[in-house]
């Protein structure tokens, strides 16, 4: 028998009979360094590697090697007599007893807490400081999500073994440093201070490359029982040629590797500019060039501008800026899955136009695929995704949801040089969630975009100032956009990047664009940017009357022209499409658009919406859209009238950049840009009854922003617009009450305001991970494992990125003669197994709608999903519908319309 058999140990075994088929753990190992090795050497960029490097008082040279060691050696702790007797490995246990390995253990803590005493140990050995040796054997050994708990560092010989596992675990990892040459006389000496950023990069990088290197399509078990008890180091040091291989081949699937910049260097902006289909170059994209020019590291730039300034090109210029002087990619965040489907589009235009080749562009949200953008250019390049065969023998959730992120792309996109998604997946990022590093992983070094931040409530705004801190500390630049920010939402944004508590900037005019440093300098540069052009629009309260809104409309159209009418909630929509449909003349066409349809046909309402009121293409003579707030922002949508309920101002500004966005022909009855305000109906007291609208916004903004608007009749852009927005959320003494009885409903409203907005920033700093930079560790600091998507967990369980409503996802099939089909009039026929492939998956979430009527979730929460195998269907519910779209008995009370969408058949929760 080997003196060091360590090459019996398995890593991998599945349901085989030990050693019929099984993966060594040293060769496991070999297989993540390799990962780790090719995603150090050949994905990440010198901006992002020489800062991790610094933290670890290492030079560049050696990390990668030492880099390699550390992620590789995650899964030491199943060296381990608790890991390694299992009922089909008695022959293991046979042989390794013989060697004097000791099986008589009273506990099995889970491997990954193994792992942690036991690199710590070797790592101080080998000359590393104690606390950094800690913190990195901690960083990889959270690799199934999150950390050791308290007590790893006294686990035991019960829990460790005897002498003789303590002396294989040496062994195998001085011979996973040999085999990587690790240059052990230049250990890391820092890692001990405060900033421990590097520390989550690193559990980061040590969970997707266990991930890929756990992937039996690229390294599949070659331990048989011919060659278990084979412990020469030639098969290991040749088995690290072919994990090299298998490495260089998993990423290259992955689309992670053949980036290439275009020919020539650097386009120039205008020639940027003209890739974006801009014409001419605005004042706005001429200042971002000049910021661009002057900014050769890690930077906040704030762009505040009216509705149609380019504040998307500008943001996209400046950002090809960073990375074509290395840095590792681009992240676009907006605030819905319709604006980031728009923005997909965009950005894959321009990337075909900059950089020639692969450009692994990813679209990030919960139904990224289903969009047919994202799908063509996923088909276009061969081979990038792969199905995730992932599993681990101590049952760890982590595997199940890193099978869910593979099949979904939307979280290991993160990691490809460029995505597009919702500001969600982000924010996720510095939530206590399972891998929530990962994102953070995915993110370093990268230019985030982050488009509409004035759209975000404090609760999302405490989340978003959060990530801004671990941006800034991960060295990516942000770009922040907005039409319409309050003066104090910008200093909390400027304050949460620069780390600074107070940020001094200049007082400079609207629209401008704010330039800002993380760390010591305090020096912030605000310039003030002229608009290109000035909009004059007039205001004209309404009635909201449907019969009359719909009489009024039709004289407004009797010349043609494109009206949109945008509600506040679903149901206040539906019902005045059907007024409008009622009421008017076959010739008005009448649509609707909204978040209540099966996904599959919101898309194509979106697309249409887009085709029919964009910037090309042929307008319809006479429409009318009703819509929700999808339509709000982000969409280049051009209409040549406007009604809209009452909202916050600056969300009934921002519905507004949609009136008269570009220089075309008007028809004759629609001469300047109108904005008809659906006037409240007034009580007794002389207060305005919002109705549901109380409900989706908050009761004080609603109330200061009717006084702000009452009496204009018309608003002047750009001019008016910071006015408008500081005497609302600033409370501006201009907005006197009219009454005292309007004295008094101020008041109450701000005192529940004030309330509500501390409840709020409690709430969500009571899910955030540890800041950076911390006098504490913050890798031991408690993770409440907070679920994502899943509505079966108590609310205090769930990751929120959003204080919503509770929300539940139904998939819609149809039952006819006693089978289930996606469509109503019976076909394609669906099966109910646990786990569809990919395109079942699909066809499935084509008939998806998610909602928030309190009824219709407590419905169906407590049901149990038919497909808890499946990454992307575990969290759905079924609903079962007649021929006609109605719900059948047992059922919620609800009609899927091919008109309305869906429809709650007892409406008594109108907000979702």
């Amino acid at each position: 028998m080997s003196a060091h058999p360590h090459l019996a140990l398995w890593a991998k075994l599945g349901k085989a009979q030990y050693p019929n088929s099984y993966h060594p753990l040293l060769f496991h190992l070999l297989d993540v360094a390799s990962v780790a090795r090719r995603l150090w050497d050949d994905i990440l960029r010198p901006r992002v590697k020489e800062p991790f490097a610094a933290a670890l008082g290492i030079a560049a040279h050696d990390c990668g090697p030492w880099v390699a060691f550390c992620v590789g050696a995650h899964d030491i702790g199943k060296a381990s007599p608790g890991f390694q007797q299992r009922e089909n490995a008695a022959v293991l246990v046979k042989y390794l007893a013989a060697a004097g390995f000791d099986f008589a253990v009273s506990a099995a803590p889970p491997h990954g807490t193994v792992s942690v005493p036991v690199l710590a140990d070797w790592l101080q050995g080998a000359g590393v400081p104690r606390i950094a040796a800690r913190r990195v054997a901690l960083a990889v050994g959270g690799h199934h999500g999150v950390f050791a708990e308290a007590g790893w560092d006294a686990l035991g010989d019960r829990a460790l073994g005897n002498p003789a596992w303590s002396a294989a675990r040496r062994d195998v990892l001085s011979c996973l440093a040999e085999l990587l040459t690790v240059p052990l006389t230049r250990p890391p000496t820092e890692g001990q201070g405060e900033d421990q950023s590097h520390l989550m990069f690193l559990a980061g990088l040590t969970s997707v490359a266990d991930w890929v290197g756990s992937n039996q399509a690229f390294f599949p078990p070659v331990g048989n029982g011919d060659n278990y008890t084979d412990d020469r180091m030639e098969r290991a040091r040749e088995y690290l040629h072919r994990a090299d291989r298998q490495a260089e081949e998993a990423l290259s699937r992955l689309g992670w590797t053949g980036r290439t910049d275009g020919p020539g260097g650097r386009p120039s902006f205008p020639d940027l500019f003209r890739y974006l289909g801009l014409k001419e170059v605005r004042p706005l994209q001429a200042a971002a060039e000049r910021h661009a020019a002057g900014l050769d590291g890690p930077a906040l730039i704030l762009v505040e501008s009216p509705m149609g300034e380019g504040k998307t090109e500008a943001a996209l210029c400046l950002a090809d800026a960073w990375e074509r002087g290395g840095g590792q990619g681009l992240y676009v965040a907006l605030p819905t899955m319709a604006t980031s489907n728009g923005m997909f589009g965009r950005l894959e235009a321009f990337l075909a136009a900059t950089y020639p080749g692969r450009k692994n562009l990813h679209l990030l949200h919960g139904q990224a695929l289903l969009s047919e953008a994202y799908q063509r250019l996923v088909e276009q390049a061969k081979g990038q995704t792969f199905t995730a065969e992932l599993y681990d023998e101590d049952g760890s959730p982590g595997v199940v949801l890193a099978d869910a992120w593979f099949a979904q792309d939307r979280k290991h996109g993160l990691l490809a040089p460029f995505a597009v998604g919702t500001i969600d997946q982000a924010l996720l990022a510095v939530l206590q969630t399972r891998h929530g590093f990962v994102r953070l992983f995915g993110l370093a070094g990268k230019t985030v975009i982050l488009d509409e931040v004035h759209a975000y409530d404090v609760y999302m705004t405490t989340l978003l100032r959060h990530l801004l801190r671990w941006l800034a500390a991960l060295g990516c630049p942000v770009i922040l956009l907005s039409a319409t920010l309050p003066r104090q939402k910008r200093q909390e944004l400027l304050a949460a990047y620069t780390g600074l508590p107070a940020v001094p900037e200049e007082d400079r005019p609207y629209p401008r664009i704010t330039a800002a440093r993380p760390g010591g300098s305090p020096a912030v540069n605000v310039e003030h940017i002229p608009a290109s052009a000035a909009k004059r629009l007039r205001l004209a309260w309404q009635g909201d009357d449907l019969p009359q809104l719909a009489f009024r409309l039709g004289q407004a159209l009797q010349a043609g022209g494109c009206v949109a009418v945008v509600r506040n909630t679903v149901g206040l929509a539906q019902q005045t499409y059907r007024a409008l449909k009622e009421a008017l003349t076959p010739d008005v066409e009448v649509e609707l658009f909204h978040a209540r349809f099966p996904f599959g046909r919101r898309q194509q309402i979106e697309q249409a919406v887009l085709r029919r009121y964009g910037k090309e293409g042929p307008r319809p003579a006479r429409t009318i859209l009703v819509a929700t707030q999808v339509v709000e922002q982000s969409l280049d949508l051009d209409f040549d009238l406007l009604v809209t309920d009452l909202a916050p101002v600056d969300l009934v500004l921002q519905r507004a950049g949609r009136l008269w966005r570009h220089n075309r022909p008007r028809p004759a009855c629609l001469k300047e840009p109108v904005v008809w305000l659906l006037q409240p109906p007034e009580g007794a007291d002389g207060l305005p009854n919002f109705g549901v609208s109380r409900f989706v916004y908050q009761p004080l903004v609603l109330l200061r922003s009717y006084l702000a608007l009452r009496d204009l009749v018309e608003v002047n852009l750009p001019d008016d617009l910071e006015g408008l927005i500081e005497a609302v959320y600033a409370g501006h003494p201009s907005l006197a009450p009219p009454t005292p009885a309007w004295t008094q409903a101020l008041a109450d409203a701000e005192k529940a305001w004030q309330a509500e907005q501390k409840e709020h920033r409690k709430a969500a700093r009571a899910f955030l991970i540890a800041d950076p930079v911390a006098e504490e560790e913050i890798l031991s600091a408690f993770n409440q494992q907070l679920e994502e998507d899943n509505p079966d967990v108590p609310k205090d369980r769930q990751a929120f990125t959003r204080l919503v409503s509770p929300t539940v996802s139904l998939v819609l099939l149809y039952e006819v003669g006693g089978k289930l089909f996606l469509r109503p009039e019976g076909g394609p026929e669906v099966k109910l197994i646990r786990r569809p492939n990919l395109d079942q998956a699909r066809a499935l979430l084509n008939n998806t709608v998610s909602v928030q009527h309190k009824g219709c979730f407590f419905h169906y929460v407590k049901r149990p999903s038919p497909w808890p195998d499946s990454g992307l269907l575990r969290f759905h519910r079924l609903v079962r519908l007649d021929g006609n779209g109605a719900s059948l008995s047992g059922e919620h009370a609800l009609t899927n319309d091919p008109e309305l969408g869906l429809v709650f058949t007892r409406e008594d929760e109108q907000v979702g």
